[in-house]
């Protein structure tokens, strides 16, 4: 929908990172914006450029993005899938712990500012979003633009299940279905 125009504001050109917190927040989603083709994969120490970029300041997200190659009238798409994550590294005491505030400080500034097309996507299970509340500002910023998906109907399973089998020419036993 967005690369076909569908956000009229934005335009119809993005590059899109997909990352997920895990226990590096950081490496991450300095390697997420590599694969997204914002930096040569190939030039040495690239991710660590990039890391050093986005860990610089509140702004480095915005920054990495903006040293990165988006083409002119482009725009990034970060989709953050399981955010839940961050959550659960926090609590686990290790290097995830001590970058979930900073990780939540880059993404909200990043939804803040207007000198660089960013969004963000997040993706996170219903039962963690009161853990929102435990970051100053992240809440809110949810608040602005939640969109919870329901809970689906057996024939919705069903779809969800076969609809990408599917798409890539293939069939789903009903036995492994009704095991789903």
């Amino acid at each position: 929908q967005l690369q076909g125009g569908m956000m009229v504001g934005a335009g119809s050109n993005w590059q899109i990172a997909v990352t997920q917190p895990g226990g590096d927040p950081l490496g991450n989603l300095a390697q997420s914006l590599i694969a997204a083709e914002l930096y040569d994969e190939d030039e040495p120490d690239i991710e660590h450029h990039v890391m050093a970029t986005i860990n610089r300041s509140t702004n480095g997200l915005v920054e990495a993005v903006k040293q990165g190659s988006l083409e002119r009238g482009s725009n990034i798409l970060l989709v953050v899938d399981q955010f839940e994550e961050i959550f659960r590294f926090h609590e686990a005491g290790n290097r995830g712990e001590e970058q979930a505030p900073d990780f939540i400080r880059w993404l909200i500034h990043a939804v803040k500012q207007d000198e660089v097309p960013i969004y963000i996507v997040l993706t996170m299970r219903s039962d963690f979003l009161g853990d929102c509340a435990r970051f100053t500002g992240l809440a809110e910023a949810i608040n602005d633009g939640e969109y919870l998906v329901p809970k689906l109907t057996r024939d919705q399973i069903q779809q969800a299940i076969e609809g990408p089998a599917r798409v890539a020419g293939g069939n789903v036993s009903r036995r492994l279905i009704q095991r789903l």
